[in-house]
């Protein structure tokens, strides 16, 4: 199947996580602040970098193709993953003709240090590779 042909779904939450009890964090949501030599601002990133990164390499590629992607996009960018989901679950639910894609990316996972990134290649209900290496 030629690429032009495909569609990808973006998918990222923005939203900050709520707190339940004053004293559970130390850091405003969105203010930079230093301890430890490291900086801290909760609700900055988590996933806000990621879909930017999405959206800029999609402006990217649709400057310099002409005006054409090489490939159909769809994006669902989405403020209620920490609040428990209710209306975008009711969304996909509603509008799961128009939400159909041969992939999905999904850049919500964390790093497990800060010079270490990872690649997930798979997601708990939605889709697992099974790798079988074989000796030659």
């Amino acid at each position: 199947m030629p690429w032009a042909s495909r569609t990808v779904l973006l998918h990222a939450p923005f939203d900050v996580r709520l707190l339940t009890r004053l004293n559970e964090c130390t850091t405003p949501p969105f203010e930079p602040t230093e301890r430890n030599r490291t900086i801290y601002a909760r609700g900055a990133v988590d996933d806000k970098g990621q879909m930017y990164m999405h959206l800029k390499a999609l402006e990217s590629l649709f400057k310099t193709s002409g005006g054409n992607l090489p490939i159909n996009v769809r994006l669902i960018i989405e403020g209620e993953e920490e609040v428990g989901g209710e209306g975008i679950a009711r969304f996909v639910r509603e509008h799961s003709e128009r939400l159909k894609a041969d992939f999905a990316l999904v850049s919500d996972t964390e790093m497990f240090a800060p010079d270490l990134p990872r690649c997930v290649s798979g997601c708990v209900a939605c889709a697992t590779p099974s790798l079988r290496p074989q000796a030659r």
